[in-house]
């Protein structure tokens, strides 16, 4: 989802290269899991565009109140 995103990371076996610099681009994507999840959000803000985060429930059961955190931070969240 990442990569749909613009971020250009490549797998080979069990290793990932991030090669970091690259710009974001908002997207409809899916939270699979929680820290996938907890990575998306944060893509989708550093993002340009808006991005739609689908099946975003994974996400509060491991990071308490992060929605409204980042709020307080400026974050658009709805």
């Amino acid at each position: 989802e990442l990569n749909r995103m613009g971020a250009g990371i490549v797998v080979d076996k069990d290793v990932a290269f991030v090669p970091g610099g690259k710009k974001l681009y908002g997207k409809r994507v899916l939270a699979r899991e929680l820290r996938g999840g907890a990575a998306l959000l944060a893509a989708a803000l550093a993002a340009d565009g808006e991005t739609r985060l689908r099946d975003p429930g994974h996400i509060p059961r491991g990071y308490e109140n992060l929605p409204a955190a980042l709020r307080g931070l400026g974050a658009e969240i709805s």
